[in-house]
């Protein structure tokens, strides 16, 4: 036990403690700057001042809002471009339920034969029958 209440080792391990204490404040300082360089992009590419975060999280919320509605409107293109896949057999009763889901959403037959991978003359005759038997209720 005397080894370890030696003054050289308790002032070995003193050294050692505030040798991490310093790396550590060296990494928090690195990490800082890094984040500061992070906040004057943001405002040199979205025109935000750097005061304010909420800024920075109100301009991305922007961004992301654009790219979504650019995203739905290239998927209603593309859903209205793509033929459907015929399909080998008819349909089964989860894609018949599915269509007529979407068609009470407001979906368009072509929109759902091509989600769905159904011929569109046959997704249009699924939607006549139900509103026949709707009608005869």
């Amino acid at each position: 036990m005397n080894w370890i209440s030696h003054p050289l080792i308790l002032y070995g391990l003193v050294a050692l403690a505030l040798g991490l204490t310093l790396l550590l404040f060296l990494a928090v300082k690195q990490e800082i700057r890094r984040v500061d360089r992070r906040f004057r992009a943001a405002e040199k590419d979205w025109g935000v001042k750097k005061d304010s975060a909420r800024d920075v999280l109100d301009a991305l919320r922007k961004v992301v809002e654009e790219l979504q509605s650019s995203i739905a409107e290239t998927d209603k293109k593309v859903a209205l471009l793509n033929p459907a896949v015929p399909v080998a057999r008819g349909m089964n009763l989860n894609k018949r339920s599915e269509a007529l889901r979407m068609a009470r959403r407001g979906a368009q037959p072509e929109e759902i034969s091509a989600s769905l991978r159904l011929p569109r003359n046959e997704v249009i005759l699924l939607l006549k029958i139900h509103r026949i038997v709707l009608k005869s209720l």
